[in-house]
């Protein structure tokens, strides 16, 4: 009877409220969970995106070690074009494992065309979209990601726990944090 009356609420918040749900906070009641989760309100797509990423998680760390290797092997630039090159190379890096090939360099894949790109259903679904639409160009993507998705496996796996550690310390540090209840004199 509850999961009913959460389902309902959340298949009209679109229209009602105009808000979009993309994560879920539970006290742990499977039943209501469950039928969240069946339903999957205001959502088009099926969960083909997240299961393709934790199938695919060591593809990933792969593709940021190939990229790694390439820059720094390249001679004849500066470390300032070097750095640039890779960071596009890391931005790019999942839309290229979920088959978005445009940005892709011709060293890194041969641009496949018959690959379904899952980039649309990850964006829709708030996998990758709501962070590297964040994103500037001067912007470390390791560091990014860690600062937004701290429970990531694929930072953790490439960078380890101290790397996140130290990304969310110091976002906490300079972040400005507002003292409202301070007396004026």
């Amino acid at each position: 009877m509850e999961a009913d009356g959460v389902v309902e609420g959340f298949l009209k918040s679109l229209e009602m409220h105009g808000l979009k749900f993309n994560r879920l906070i539970g006290d742990g009641d499977s039943s209501v969970t469950k039928r969240l989760h069946e339903i999957q309100p205001n959502s088009k797509y099926p969960l083909r995106v997240p299961k393709f990423i934790l199938k695919n998680i060591y593809r990933f760390r792969s593709d940021v070690t190939k990229a790694a290797k390439r820059w720094r092997n390249l001679n004849g630039l500066t470390i300032s074009q070097k750095m640039k090159g890779i960071r596009k190379d890391l931005s790019n890096g999942p839309f290229h494992r979920l088959g978005d090939h445009t940005n892709c360099e011709t060293y890194f894949c041969d641009s496949k065309t018959n690959e379904r790109n899952l980039v649309p259903e990850a964006v829709g679904r708030g996998i990758i979209g709501l962070v590297l639409q964040k994103w500037t160009k001067d912007d470390i993507p390791f560091v990014e990601h860690a600062k937004w998705n701290p429970k990531c496996i694929f930072v953790l796996l490439c960078k380890g726990n101290e790397f996140i550690e130290n990304v969310k310390n110091e976002y906490v540090k300079s972040a400005h944090v507002c003292d409202c209840n301070q007396s004026k004199s």
